[in-house]
């Protein structure tokens, strides 16, 4: 499977991440298999109605009370213990000429609307990674790291701040190294509502919508892509998600939560300063050697993200300090403004 830009293998109740890095499943992840045994052992305890049209047919399957909070601890494990349980759930089998097309499923309680979609899209082709053949191969001795509860709770911070919609954030962006001197503030928001992912930039008091192809200004004025490319707050979270899944964290307990601390590599570093400051991929004597990003957690849920890369910047003959950085402080209660229907015509959305 893909998320966040990156894959993710199931075996023999493993995860496998491109990288090689294996990490026990403790029910985090289900594969396809066990998704579709679920759902048809859950249809034989619930009300089913069935309705078809264009060759379509839909089994309907509802829920509530007692019996909800099972469809939905046996669906999403993973969610059962930090969710208070639903009041209600419904599922929805979609069968297309005889070949199961997709599942839907929707819980509702106190904590909200839980919302899942599963289609599967036919045969298709992939080429393993050869860090995930040689983990395979080599199984027995293959390093797996235990799903301790800091380790699950952080991936579920992280899939929390993944989906959260909308997602708004005050994002303050710094570098300082050789000429290319940096800080700005701007807010950012985004929606998962309409076909595309829509993102809303507010800075030095313009504001612009985009999607991953297209932008405009709050009028509907088209826009280049690449005018928001520095500003490209969703590029850089989930290049910071890969970053914590693939990588070692280090967890410190908060009154309210924890913070959680990773040290990148020279690599990681460098592509972070990229994302953060674009204009630092062309500063060829740029040596980022040291840096953290650290997660700030509470009531399972991402607050702030801090990122610091400190290095140096061969001018000439001599070198210089440098230093590239961003605060990333997450709203979780702010709502994000409808764009007109000038906007959504611009970026290609139906609303």
């Amino acid at each position: 499977m893909a998320w966040q830009d990156l894959d993710i293998y199931l075996c023999d109740g493993r995860i496998i991440l491109d990288n090689g890095k294996a990490i026990q499943a403790g029910g985090l992840v289900s594969t396809l298999p066990e998704l579709i045994e679920h759902a048809a052992n859950l249809y034989r305890d619930v009300d089913v109605t069935v309705q078809e049209k264009n060759n379509v047919r839909i089994y309907h399957a509802s829920a509530l009370g007692d019996r909800a909070g099972h469809v939905f601890a046996t669906l999403l494990p993973a969610f059962a213990g930090s969710l208070p349980q639903p009041e209600s759930v419904e599922m929805d089998v979609l069968v297309t000429d005889g070949e199961l097309t997709s599942l839907l499923f929707t819980s509702a309680g106190e904590a909200g609307a839980v919302d899942a979609e599963l289609r599967l899209a036919g045969k298709s082709e992939h080429t393993l990674p050869q860090n995930v053949r040689s983990a395979i191969s080599a199984w027995e001795e293959t390093d797996t790291r235990e799903l301790t509860p800091k380790l699950k709770q952080l991936t579920l911070a992280l899939l929390e701040c993944a989906t959260r919609d909308p997602l708004s954030a005050e994002v303050r962006l710094k570098a300082n190294s050789g000429p290319l001197l940096m800080d700005s503030t701007l807010r950012w928001q985004r929606s998962l509502r309409f076909e595309s992912l829509l993102s809303r930039l507010t800075l030095r008091g313009s504001t612009l919508f985009y999607t991953d192809t297209l932008a405009c200004t709050e009028q509907g004025a088209p826009l280049r892509r690449e005018t928001v490319a520095e500003h490209d707050t969703e590029a850089l979270l989930r290049f910071i998600c890969r970053l914590f899944l693939l990588g070692e964290p280090e967890n410190t307990d908060t009154p309210a939560g924890y913070r959680s601390t990773l040290i990148p590599d020279a690599a990681g570093l460098r592509e972070l300063a990229r994302r953060i400051a674009p204009e630092t991929g062309d500063q060829t004597g740029l040596n980022l050697n040291s840096g953290t990003v650290t997660l700030t957690v509470e009531n399972g849920a991402v607050t702030e993200i801090d990122v610091l890369c400190v290095g140096a910047l061969h001018v000439v003959r001599s070198d210089v300090e440098a230093s590239v950085g961003a605060t990333i402080r997450l709203d979780r209660d702010a709502a994000f403004p409808l764009p007109s229907q000038t906007v959504l015509s611009a970026l290609d959305l139906d609303q």
